[in-house]
């Protein structure tokens, strides 16, 4: 009788698997943070190129170009590139729901009012591109390509000091 209730059990573990309703599987996680956790992960990725899109998942323009970021976030290595959505949704299941259907494996922070407040957000998708020694280098606002995007990485990868340019 035990190893039919051992199988029972695993069958309705696997069908709440299968549904989501276990805790944190089929959503991508988000960090709760504010402007000081973003500065901070700006700060710890010195040495390489850091994008900041920030972005909600109610934005028509910024739902279209995330596919731009996930692509380039994997045509360039990691010691090169990093890159940190940060989202400005209300709704956490949506935030979370949104990430797994995109694909989107970057991290991503949840921000309140205070970061838009401090850096001056009025409209949405807002793009932060920063050189390798952390200073901003573009900011874009409304949507943006990858090839706007490739761009920008390629002059900053082509100008560092590893490339001899400087």
């Amino acid at each position: 009788m035990r190893t039919v209730f051992k199988v029972n059990v695993g069958l309705m573990l696997a069908f709440f698997l299968c549904l989501g309703l276990v805790s944190g599987v089929g959503a991508k996680e988000f960090k709760e943070a504010a402007s000081q956790d973003v500065e901070a992960f700006v700060a710890k990725n010195k040495g390489k190129i850091v994008i900041v899109n920030v972005f909600a998942t109610w934005c028509a323009p910024c739902v279209t170009e995330v596919p731009d970021f996930v692509k380039a976030h994997t045509t360039y290595p990691e010691d090169k590139l990093a890159m940190l959505g940060v989202s400005i949704d209300e709704d956490k299941q949506e935030l979370a729901n949104f990430l797994t259907e995109q694909n989107i494996a970057y991290p991503v922070y949840r921000v309140g009012e205070e970061f838009a407040v401090k850096y001056h957000i009025e409209s949405i998708p807002q793009t932060y591109i920063h050189d390798q020694s952390g200073k901003l280098y573009k900011r874009f606002e409304g949507m943006i390509t990858f090839e706007e995007l490739q761009e920008a990485i390629e002059h900053l990868l082509a100008s560092s000091p590893e490339s001899g340019d400087m």
